[in-house]
């Protein structure tokens, strides 16, 4: 609006009913809470290896 794209009327007709008149496409799909769980237990597995490994080599050298 602040740019003269659109005017006034259509900015509030957007913004009242957003996001149900969004055009712009930039959707973004968001993992469960389970889903986003898990991942982070696997992830600190990962790292906890890695950081397990790193030390092994430390010592070997």
């Amino acid at each position: 609006m602040e740019q003269g794209e659109i005017t006034k009327e259509e900015y509030d007709q957007w913004r009242y009913k957003y996001p149900e008149l969004d055009t712009s496409g930039h959707w973004a799909k968001v993992p469960s809470q389970a889903v986003s769980n898990m991942l982070m237990e696997e992830l600190a597995k990962i790292e906890k290896e890695e950081k397990k490994t790193s030390k092994q080599k430390k010592k070997k050298a």
